[in-house]
């Protein structure tokens, strides 16, 4: 089984006198054996939501 996934977060912060902006991107991946005998047709998505 494998699980894959993307990261992007973006976050700015305005300051007395400048900008703080930080960015956090990439992707993931995790590879997982599963026993004999496991069912490993499953297919799932998550998305989260924006809140400020």
């Amino acid at each position: 089984m494998t699980i894959r996934g993307k990261k992007q977060e973006e976050k700015e912060e305005k300051r007395r006198g400048y900008v703080l902006s930080k960015r956090s991107y990439g992707s993931f991946q995790r590879a997982f054996r599963l026993p004999d005998g496991v069912d490993a047709n499953i297919a799932a998505k998550f998305q989260r939501a924006f809140f400020p």
